[in-house]
């Protein structure tokens, strides 16, 4: 099976990737940063998303999330725990400040966010 073969190799986003948006990340079509859930905690590092140059982003080489995106992330993860999913929120004025001066400059990043 697909799915074992990616979990048991450290694939998980990759997986998700595919099966989800229908995108092979090997393509260079997307642009996403990687995190997790799991026993209870959010977790910022995806060796497979953070640590890889994107398409129109260059990776810092962390496989962790960088601040400003944790901050995101928590944010959008307190907001799926209030509303679930096929939510849209706004992203507030002060995690899109910390974006724009963080050194991301070049990452363009939505002002509405969905949850799938």
């Amino acid at each position: 099976m697909e799915v074992l073969n990616d979990v048991g190799n450290g694939q998980v986003h990759h997986y998700l990737i595919k099966n989800t948006f229908g995108f092979d990340y090997d393509q260079d079509i997307i642009c996403c940063g990687g995190f997790s859930y799991h026993e209870k905690q959010l977790k910022f590092s995806s060796v497979w998303l953070n640590e890889r140059n994107q398409k129109g982003w260059e990776s810092d080489g962390s496989k962790y999330l960088s601040g400003p995106e944790q901050i995101l992330v928590e944010y959008c993860f307190e907001e799926y725990k209030k509303f679930g999913s096929h939510h849209i929120f706004k992203i507030p004025n002060y995690i899109e400040k910390q974006l724009i001066n963080s050194e991301l400059r070049m990452w363009s990043y939505p002002t509405n966010v969905g949850l799938i």
